[in-house]
């Protein structure tokens, strides 16, 4: 069994990672914009479950993070130098998103004095204390860097399905099950 990427492979742990975080982030953003859209007190039950769910995922969020970094993009066969640092471009921008969002959702609450409040059974209370303009701020932080990794999400999503049905190679599948 693979476990760790190779030159030409991702192993079970990127593959993992990938699924587990691709789905958290989906959640997320679905229940985010619920959030805005709600003006009743369904909006505050619906924050509540954003956060809750954030912060219990927090840890793959960290994992997939340190992982990639850590073993690199692995090479299609066949593929072209362009194209790959391209992919692992847009792999890095969405990392970069992503580490947006892990700063700016806690600081959301933090500035504004709040604790962040885990299924009514955690909470982990303000560092900083009443910061003016701070919260704010990474609300806005947080609102454009959720839908740059979403639109950056979906390219990627497009790109693989351009592989599946024009390129004919293995891009697609191989985020499914490690080459052997």
């Amino acid at each position: 069994m693979q476990l760790s990427d190779n030159k030409n492979s991702y192993g079970w742990i990127s593959i993992t990672l990938h699924w587990i975080t691709a789905s958290l982030i989906i959640t997320l953003w679905f229940i985010g914009n619920s959030i805005r859209s709600e003006h009743t007190e369904n909006a505050a039950e619906l924050a509540l479950l954003h956060i809750s769910i954030a912060a219990c995922g927090y840890v793959f969020f960290l994992l997939r993070i340190y992982w990639r970094f850590k073993s690199g993009h692995p090479a299609i066969t066949g593929q072209k130098k362009w194209a790959h640092n391209t992919g692992k471009m847009a792999h890095y921008f969405m990392l970069f998103f992503l580490i947006l969002l892990l700063i700016s959702g806690p600081m959301i609450l933090w500035a504004a004095g709040a604790n962040i409040i885990i299924f009514d059974w955690l909470q982990i209370p303000s560092p900083t204390g009443y910061i003016e303009g701070l919260s704010q701020f990474s609300h806005s932080i947080h609102f454009y860097a959720s839908t740059a990794l979403i639109c950056i999400a979906t390219l990627h999503l497009s790109a693989a399905f351009k592989h599946m049905m024009f390129n004919d190679d293995e891009t697609f599948l191989r985020i499914f099950w490690p080459k052997k």
